[in-house]
């Protein structure tokens, strides 16, 4: 249940007739919290001064009954007109204010839209009528020049507001008697946004007594059940905490990884959003948050630690607050195949993008270039080495590119797609192994001549690759692991090959490394053109055909290796 926030509550107290009364800034929360708990289907809550908007049309309930049973007619009547007005308006401001004056309270909604004409069209009962012509019979009613010319001051120049006056049915009584400062005497009901440093827009820059109800829907791309996906609407993200921001996401890629997760390979998510590899714009952020603004572009990795856990300060994020709690998007939580998404510790996640780099290659760094350079990381490559590369997806042909920027003197990639033998080359592969024409470990271990690679890269997640990978590689060689096995309940090792388990090789596992240090470091490789990703991208889709482009991913028809998602 969402009540006042005490701090904006007004010098005023209101008086319950009936049973009881309050007359007290307690009793006043206790009396009008259940009117926070009300769900409204309204968009977001922009202020409309801050924004430099002009709200054209708003709808007045005023009653001089209250208690429970007004509220919540008065609720109802707004929740009407929000709807009317998404329907018919699509609005992109709308701001609820709470506010009281000699007739008692006044509900306002007001909204750029055109949904409360079709609201007095639908009931004309409610008699709405225009601020000009409540402003002239408030003068009518004055004794004198002084009310009207208050009352003239509330036409804000050609703004519409029409004032429903309905009898409402209620169970008390409720009057609002002004102690000091009667035009501040409103109550704030929900939370309020945030800016970055700590300033409320809704409390400095929108008029008294403003209240978010409820948050615009947005498309998403989700889960519904193993086996199923589809679009669905969910509302926005919540203003973020002080820590967290809100990333309006612009471009998105399509992983394989997506995939599995909908066959089954963590269990079953019911209506979970997809992806987690997106770049974007910051739209809103926690006032704790530094080094970035909004407005700004911002690339997230598809990791993203709290960097203050146990594990991660041994040093291991990926595995944040347990194994692969680094992980969140499209598992712990909502993902990236969104309007808008959610990213937690924002000041350590938010990656800005330089300039020079386009959001098409930004995305990129997210998750491809991160996991791929990570398994040349963890590798070993000696300078001047040799090093296998099972398996040219995108991941694959990122490990070939970190083990050339590594100092691979022998790069070998195993694959048997035709442009993905290119792209290997062309990444800089020596020499390109197709695993249905020969067997891969007898033609590394020729290429070598007996001995086997130094390091081997397994980045396809299958039992078949990364035993491969154990038998190619020499004794006190690296077996590198950043494939995502997605079926079976264990991996088998080669017993034979692996020395019977004292060889002496070494099998590291890597979860795409987050943060915005590694980040930028990869940003800084698009930057000067060392790396070049696009290749990549064999397909791009609108966010309303990523239904198509997911579809493809998973069969791996028409050649994909990457298709790319554009949001605008």
């Amino acid at each position: 249940m969402i009540r006042p926030q005490r701090e904006h509550m007004s010098d005023s107290c209101c008086s319950l007739g009936g049973d009881g009364g309050c007359r007290d800034r307690e009793a006043i929360s206790g009396s009008f919290c259940g009117w926070g708990a009300t769900t409204f289907s309204g968009p977001r809550f922009e202020s409309s001064v801050s924004q430099k908007r002009r709200c054209s049309s708003a709808t007045t309930a005023t009653t001089r009954s209250g208690g429970a049973t007004a509220a919540t007619h008065l609720f109802r009547i707004a929740q009407e007109a929000v709807s009317n007005a998404l329907r018919h308006g699509k609005p992109k401001h709308t701001v609820i204010t709470l506010t009281q004056d000699r007739d008692g309270l006044n509900l306002v909604v007001t909204d750029d839209g055109e949904g409360f004409g079709k609201l007095a069209r639908d009931h004309p009962g409610l008699g709405l009528r225009s601020m000009q012509q409540r402003a002239r019979e408030r003068s009518a009613r004055a004794p004198g020049p002084r009310r009207a010319r208050r009352a003239a001051g509330r036409r804000r120049g050609g703004d519409v507001t029409g004032v429903i006056h309905r009898p409402l049915p209620c169970a008390w009584h409720v009057t609002c008697t002004p102690v000091s400062r009667p035009a501040r005497s409103v109550i704030r009901l929900g939370p309020v946004a945030t800016s970055r440093v700590g300033r409320s827009p809704a409390a400095t820059d929108a008029p008294p007594g403003t209240l978010r109800i409820g948050r615009a829907p947005m498309k998403t791309f989700v889960m519904k059940k193993i086996g199923e996906v589809g679009f669905m609407d969910k509302p926005e993200p919540a203003d973020p905490e002080p820590s967290a921001a809100i990333v309006k996401t612009t471009h998105a890629l399509v992983c394989t990884s997506d995939t599995h997760t909908v066959a089954g390979a963590i269990g079953e998510r019911e209506n979970l959003t997809l992806g987690h590899e997106a770049v974007g714009v910051v739209a809103r952020l926690g006032r704790e948050v530094r080094g970035v603004k909004e407005g700004d572009r911002v690339a997230v990795n598809a990791i993203t630690p709290c960097f203050a856990c146990d594990n991660c300060l041994r040093g291991f994020p990926s595995q944040c607050q347990g194994l692969l709690g680094g992980w969140k998007f499209a598992n712990l939580k909502d993902g990236v195949f969104a309007e808008y998404f959610h990213v937690n510790a924002a000041e350590a996640n938010l990656a800005p993008i330089p300039d020079s780099v386009p959001d098409e290659k930004a995305a990129y760094a997210c998750d491809m270039m991160s996991t791929g350079f990570a398994g040349a990381e963890n590798a070993d490559i000696p300078i001047g080495g040799s090093v296998a590369v099972f398996a040219q997806g995108p991941v694959g042909l990122m490990a070939t590119v970190g083990a050339r920027l590594r100092g691979a003197g022998l790069l070998i990639a195993v694959e048997t797609v035709p442009r993905r033998q290119e792209l290997a080359k062309q990444y800089g592969a020596d020499v390109v192994v197709d695993f249905k024409k020969q067997d891969p470990v007898e033609e590394i271990r020729r290429l070598t001549g007996g001995v086997g690679v130094d390091s081997a890269i397994e980045s396809l997640g299958a039992e078949s690759t990364f035993q491969a990978c154990v038998r190619s590689t020499r004794p006190g060689g690296t077996i590198s692991n950043v494939g995502y096995h997605g079926e079976g309940d264990v991996v088998g090792i080669p017993r034979q090959e692996w020395g019977v388990g004292m060889s002496d090789k070494t099998i590291r596992t890597a979860l795409c490394p987050g943060g915005k240090e590694r980040m930028g470091r990869l940003l800084r490789l698009l930057e000067s053109g060392r790396v070049d990703p696009l290749p990549l991208t064999t397909h791009t889709f609108a966010f309303d055909d990523l239904g198509q482009a997911f579809e493809m991913m998973k069969t791996k028809a028409d050649g994909v290796i990457k298709p790319l998602i554009r949001f605008h």
